[in-house]
């Protein structure tokens, strides 16, 4: 009946419908968003500004005239894969928010940290502006904490909404307390066991050349008794840290690295005399900011500011890095656990653990219960926001290569509300690394583009194979849990099927160089020598030449 009555209505307006002149229609209202967001859809989410790392943060996207474009639904084609692919892999924030609400924050990395801070503030307002939002959230991602920590100190927090801290230096790191004090490495196990060779060996352009120089050192440091070959060391340190800081250290980035536990002693090192007055002041006022750090995320938090961290664990310093980017920083002494460059401590705000390959003392009590990492060496109950701290065992530094680490940051962006309660069978508290960034930059796209090529003449059993790797690939993109073996294997399977065809490929790990020639014969010799140098003096010199005894007893029967 109700039906048979609508349908009359219809028919009685119908012969006035028609009458009506076209340009007397009503125009379609432009939707009006409760939070005054300008965009004409629906928008329940305030902007994402992207604050990247050393390494992004001067990496600009540019228009077709040469200008530096922050807000991704203005960058053109490449650059929105460059975005992606080199920055962030934020496609699953694009989903939820839109390309007109993801922002890049550009930054002079080795410049001036309150400079840029006042920068970031005048950003923020540009982007409300913009979008029509009254706030705004935050990822910072390593160096982009050292922004945040400064930008909560002078700016607080009223035009923030939502804080996503990933392996950020909010509190810097350990390797520049190390440098600013002198605390490297002076000892023989390190220098002459492979450690220098190993350093040396990431060098790019002639890594022959560079492993045969190690080699020949190592074998040279061993004319010279332990104590003497560590008093050397000691004696030299200090003169290139001075002029390490000279060079970089004229930068308040660099000292705004350090940890505020250790900047007095830093302070103390090297930045004492008239002639330092001036950055003097820069890195004592950033120092407060450090110091004041906890205080200003407690009020923001109260205010309704979520806040979560994200960290790294499982590596010393200069540990966990594949591809030569920070080995080098292993050369410095204080052990700790982190990313291999960002100390757990620091990016938890106040997480507990053990160093890497151990556990927390026996008897350990928690501050609370529920929050022991399950190989029982993270204790997140002592951070400062223990419901909103996620840490990745296991996990390098370069965290855009593990899409369930990515897949979090969305989750978290997407559900303002979300925590280590909320849904930890999906959402551990405690997750794994994996490396997808082969998949995501190249490897599926490749198989895709193998497939649709008829002259590359793909039998039926291996486009088969490509279409279930493909499929594969994707599932393990989407996994919130990180499955390092799960990935590795549809890794190999692709670099196997691109390889065949000969197709472009990626592989997680760095491009075996080309080894022949004189610099290969020269390499493999020296490294004969000096491997040969510790089956027989281990980390002695050759002056310790009651060593050959012991070993040569050793062979005997």
């Amino acid at each position: 009946m109700k039906k048979l009555l609508a349908l009359l209505l219809c028919a009685a307006m119908l012969p006035a419908a028609l009458a009506l002149p076209v340009s007397a229609a009503p125009a379609p209202a432009k939707y009006t968003n409760p939070n005054g967001c300008t965009a004409k859809r629906l928008c329940r989410h305030s902007p994402v500004i992207i604050l990247p790392g050393i390494g992004q943060a001067e990496a600009r996207v540019k228009d077709a005239d040469g200008e530096t474009v922050a807000r991704f639904s203005d960058m053109p084609e490449d650059g929105k894969r460059g975005f992606l692919d080199v920055h962030v892999p934020a496609h699953g924030i694009l989903d939820i928010i839109g390309e007109d609400h993801l922002y890049l924050f550009n930054y002079a990395q080795m410049g001036n940290v309150w400079e840029n801070v006042d920068l970031l503030a005048e950003f923020i307002d540009m982007v409300r502006k913009q979008t029509g939002h009254s706030k705004v959230n935050l990822c910072a991602i390593s160096l982009g904490g050292t922004l945040l920590t400064g930008y909560l100190d002078r700016y607080g927090h009223k035009k923030l909404d939502q804080i996503v801290n990933i392996v950020a230096t909010v509190d810097g790191s350990q390797v520049l307390g190390d440098l600013t004090t002198g605390k490297l490495r002076t000892d023989a196990e390190f220098w002459r066991g492979g450690g220098l060779t190993e350093l040396l060996d990431t060098m790019k352009d002639r890594p022959d050349y560079a492993r045969s120089l190690g080699f020949l050192l190592e074998l040279l440091m061993r004319f010279l008794p332990v104590p003497v070959m560590s008093w050397i060391l000691k004696m030299i340190w200090p003169g290139l840290v001075y002029l390490l800081t000279k060079f970089v250290g004229g930068t308040q980035f660099f000292w705004a690295l350090v940890p505020r536990e250790r900047y007095p002693a830093a302070r103390e090192a090297l930045l004492k005399g008239p002639l330092n007055a001036a950055m003097r002041k820069e890195t004592d006022s950033f120092y407060q900011a450090q110091c004041n750090l906890y205080k200003n995320v407690l009020a923001a938090v109260a205010d309704g500011v979520r806040v979560n961290n994200i960290a790294g664990a499982g590596f010393d310093a200069g540990e966990g890095d594949t591809r030569g980017d920070y080995t080098y920083m292993q050369l410095f002494e204080t052990r700790m656990n982190s990313d291999g460059v960002i100390h757990l401590e620091g990016a938890t705000m106040g997480a507990t653990c053990a160093l890497p390959g151990e556990k927390l003392p026996a008897g350990y009590v928690p501050k609370k219960k529920g929050y022991l990492s399950p190989d029982g060496t993270i204790d997140c109950s002592t951070a400062l926001l223990p419901d909103n701290t996620w840490v990745f065992l296991g996990q390098p530094h370069e965290v855009g290569r593990n899409d369930a680490l990515i897949n979090l940051m969305t989750a978290l962006f997407a559900n303002p509300g979300m925590n280590v309660k909320t849904n930890p069978k999906k959402y551990p508290q405690y997750n794994y690394a994996m490396d997808t960034e082969c998949l995501r930059r190249g490897n599926i796209r490749n198989a895709q583009a193998l497939l649709a090529d008829p002259a590359k003449k793909v039998s039926a059993a291996d486009k088969k194979a490509l279409q279930a790797a493909i499929k594969e690939a994707n599932a393990v993109r989407a996994l919130t849990i990180g499955d390092a073996k799960r990935a590795d294997a549809v890794q190999k399977t692709f670099v196997g099927l691109l390889k065949k065809y000969d197709m472009p490929y990626g592989e997680n790990k760095p491009p075996e160089h080309e080894s022949a020639g004189f610099g290969a014969f020269l390499g493999d010799a020296m490294g004969f020598f000096a491997h040969g140098a510790w089956l027989l003096w281990g980390d002695g010199s050759y002056m310790e030449f009651w060593k050959l005894f012991g070993f040569f007893g050793r062979l005997s029967p």
